[in-house]
């Protein structure tokens, strides 16, 4: 079914939706837009993150060496689970072996580029870029022809900042103060 502003798809039990709605879009050439779900699927597991790392950009000479930024922290929350959960740097062996056995579909700003690249090193059997990705910093980009900053999407659309920065977290880092 389509009207001028809708579209009604219908999925099989087995499909994935994720990967099946990424290809309809992009044969119908839909930039942007929302989709809301009706019905049932056998198994949906969808994690979010977003890491931290214990050197900038500037002390590994550049954007073009995620990997040797180093890991300090990274926070996931499953929304299966409906549960945060926390790794420093010497877990990240366990989140390796719980991605493999799960597979979520992962939801992240800039993750592709960036996330998924830092943590890669850490990670022996799990290629990060294997699992189902919604990268929300990538459909901005896709609709808009340019990419924007967190703080930018998060004063748009919740009408308030972050509260803090990627070198705030390596500060705390660096001063041992892991509860911050």
């Amino acid at each position: 079914f389509q009207n001028k502003n809708s579209l009604v798809l219908r999925f099989d039990l087995d499909e994935d939706i994720i990967s099946e709605l990424i290809n309809f879009c992009s044969q119908q050439q839909i930039a942007a837009g929302s989709f809301s779900l009706i019905g049932a699927a056998k198994e949906v597991t969808i994690s979010y993150y977003d890491l931290e790392t214990k050197k900038s950009f500037a002390e590994v000479s550049g954007p073009d060496k995620v990997k040797q930024l180093e890991v300090s922290f990274l926070g996931l929350y499953s929304y299966t689970q409906n549960k945060y959960f926390s790794f420093y740097e010497a877990d990240l062996p366990k989140l390796e072996q719980i991605l493999l056995v799960e597979r979520p579909t992962v939801i992240g700003f800039n993750q592709i580029h960036f996330d998924n690249e830092a943590i890669q090193p850490y990670f022996r059997q799990l290629n990060m870029q294997s699992l189902p990705q919604v990268d929300i910093l990538d459909d901005i980009h896709r609709a808009l022809g340019f990419r924007m900053k967190l703080e930018s999407v998060a004063q748009a659309t919740l009408g308030e900042g972050k509260s803090g920065s990627g070198l705030d977290a390596i500060r705390y880092y660096r001063e041992g103060n892991l509860a911050a």
